[in-house]
Formats: structure tokens, sequence, C-alpha cells
């Protein structure tokens, strides 16, 4: 009984607490491949089939006893609900006393009902945008013309699917939409990503551009890989031709990939100012990108070509240290030196003794390097897994 009385005021707070609006979820540009996971309330496998026959669920028994649907809340209090309405888009567009008929959409952009919605989800072969609004809206308008230049301006990698849902309640009540404004994402039978309400221009160019990084992703992963195949030959023409479409081609979009690609190719013609002015656009214009991997190559790449201040030879070096074994500051610059001019086992091991003697010397210098070293050749490189290995046995002994 007295567990009872405990858990009455639990259980009354759970009935009548107040529904909450759904979450924003945000998506990371560095995991593209991985459909993003809802939450509990949201989470619901839309798997191509299931999509594509959302709304014919209960049809029979809707069309015998249609529910009441409750229209989505809306921003701003003071607005009413908008009544169901036909757009006079779908029609003709009247300006001053004349009548014009509305020009052909475009292809990549279509305005989607209970009828053609199956067939336009069922062929698209890239990701689409699905826009649900409501026509009396007016700051939807304003956000819909900006979305529709963002997807006429993609080269044809986004597909834009625009919804009325007072017209359109069942899919409406089957996506869960409670807002208008409310986009989605939906590439290969999967909602990827969602956006609620109306956003700033900024958010929303993000949001187009998460969505191209998807359309774009495997053939920008594909190129990404050819060039630096050509790289690491030694082709270096080769390689800045692929990075250079990269840039260009709106297919293959993804420019931080591209220019980190370029640093590298200007650092193997020993153009070093160059490679660093092209990390600079990159933290610049990119910052969100600044921690993948093929931009993290780069930089460590740069920063150990960049490091070599020491104006002795390697000979001379190489003869202190024997000398005199306990000189870190002669086998760091050594170490550093055969960095700079890729002999990176080498580099490895004279930093693995300096810890050996001292893993603090110098605020941990000789570790430092060797992280960037490592970065510098990449997680799947297995001279940087033989070396982490190492280090690990070296600074826990």
């Amino acid at each position: 009984v007295r567990g009872l009385k405990k858990m009455l005021p639990l259980a009354r707070n759970r009935l009548f607490a107040p529904k909450t609006r759904l979450r924003t979820f945000s998506f990371n540009s560095s995991r593209l491949h991985n459909p993003i996971l809802f939450s509990s309330y949201q989470k619901r496998n839309f798997t191509q089939s299931t999509l594509l026959s959302l709304f014919r669920k209960n049809q029979t028994q809707q069309q015998q006893q249609p529910p009441q649907q409750q229209q989505p809340q809306h921003r701003n209090p003071q607005q009413q609900p908008p009544r169901k309405q036909q757009r006079q888009e779908d029609f003709f567009v009247v300006s001053e006393g004349t009548e014009k008929p509305q020009e052909q959409q475009n292809e990549n952009i279509k305005e989607l009902n209970e009828k053609n919605f199956n067939q336009f989800l069922g062929q698209a072969t890239v990701p689409v945008i699905l826009e649900c609004y409501i026509n009396s809206h007016p700051q939807t308008k304003q956000m819909d013309s900006k979305l529709e230049k963002l997807v006429n301006n993609s080269g044809g990698v986004l597909k834009l699917g625009k919804i009325d849902i007072s017209s359109n309640p069942q899919i409406a009540q089957h996506l869960e939409v409670t807002e208008v404004p409310t986009l989605f994402v939906i590439y290969q039978g999967e909602i990827i990503n969602k956006l609620v309400g109306v956003v700033q221009d900024t958010q929303l160019l993000q949001f187009v551009e998460t969505c191209l990084k998807i359309g774009g992703y495997q053939n920008a992963q594909i190129t990404a890989s050819q060039a630096e195949a050509f790289l690491d030959e030694g082709n270096i023409p080769e390689a800045a031709k692929l990075y250079n479409q990269m840039l260009t081609n709106p297919n293959l979009k993804h420019e931080a990939t591209a220019l980190a690609g370029l640093a590298r190719c200007a650092l193997a013609e020993k153009k070093l100012d160059v490679a660093k002015s092209l990390i600079e656009t990159i933290r610049k214009k990119y910052p969100r990108d600044l921690n993948s991997k093929d931009v993290i190559k780069a930089i460590s790449m740069i920063d150990l070509a960049s490091a070599d201040s020491s104006s002795e030879s390697q000979d001379a070096l190489i003869k202190k240290i024997e000398q005199n074994p306990n000189d870190l500051e002669a086998r760091y610059n050594l170490g550093v030196k055969y960095a700079s001019t890729g002999k990176v086992e080498e580099a490895i091991s004279q930093m693995l003794e300096i810890i050996k003697k001292d893993k603090h010397w110098k605020d941990e210098a000789a570790r430092n390097f060797l992280v960037k070293i490592f970065d510098s050749l990449g997680p799947d490189n297995e001279i940087a897994k033989r070396g982490r290995r190492r280090l690990s046995n070296a600074w826990f002994s």
C-alpha cells in the first residue's frame, strides 16, 4: 500500500503531462552514409515498401468513417488554422488583369498528392526533400522559394516534392507532421534527416548542403580514392585533375576533400605556401569539415613539412647522437628531418626513443609529433597502426 501511494503522484504527472513538440535533429557530415536514428517516439523503420504505402493503411475504413484530423500547430498563435483550399498556382497566375498559364514545373520539383506520392518517391534515384506545408501559411512561401532555388542549382543531385498537408491529411498523419513547414530527406526508402519550422537562411543552406553530400557522396568517394591513388604513384597532374572535378562538378561536390587533395598536390610539388593557403580556405569556408579524415591528413602533412627549422644536416645530427645518445634535442631534430623527407618509419623510431628516455620532454613534444605523423598517414595505414601500438607500449611501460 505504501508503494502504491508513492507511485500515484508519478503516474498522475505522466498522465496529465503536456505533450511536447517533436525534436529537430541535426546531421553529422562525417557520417553521411548512416541514416539518423530518431527518438523512441519517432523511431520507425521506413523501408521503401512501407514508405510507399503509408497512406494506404486503413484506407477502406477511413472512406467509410473518416476520422477527425487535428490541424498542425503553428508557431504564430494569432494565426487561425487554415482551411482546405485549392492552390492558385495549379491553374493560372493572375497579374494585372491578364491570365497567364503557369510554366511547366521543373522535373526535379513536383507538387505531390496521394495519387502521385508513391510514383515520385519510387522512381527517385537521388535524395528527395519532402516539404510539408500549408498554402495559407505566409512564412512557408518565403522559405519555399529559397528552397526551390537551391534545388534548381543542385544540377539534378536533389529532387523536391511539395505536399499540402491540409489537402492530404493521411500522409501528414503517417509522417507525424506537427508543424509547418517540415522538411524530410528521403533516400533509398528511408528518412535520413528532418528539419522542423521556419529557419534562417544559413540553416537552410546547411540542410541542403548535407543533402547534396548524400546525393554525390558515393561518386565523390570513388573519385577521391582514384585521385589519392594517382597521388601515391607520383602522378600529380592526374590527381589534381580529379580533385578539380570534385570542385566544379555538382554530382561530385565535396569541396573540403577536394581542397585538401589539392593542398597535398601542392605539397608534393614543394609549394608549401600554396598548400597552406588552401588549408586556410577550408578553415574559413568549410569549418565543419575540419575533422574529416582527408582534411586532417592534409593538415598534418603540411605541419610535418613546415616543422623542420634546424639548420643542421642529417649527417651532423646522426654524429651528435652517436657521441651523446641522451641528446634529445638532436634526436628530435633528426626525427623531424626524417618526417619532412618522407622517411616516416625512421622518424617514428627516433620519437619513440625520446619517449623511452623522457616521455614528458618539452611538454610531450615527441608524442605530439607522433600523433601528427599518424594523422598524416591515415587511420588505415599499416605503419600508423604499428606505430600506435609501439607508442602505447612505450608510454605505459
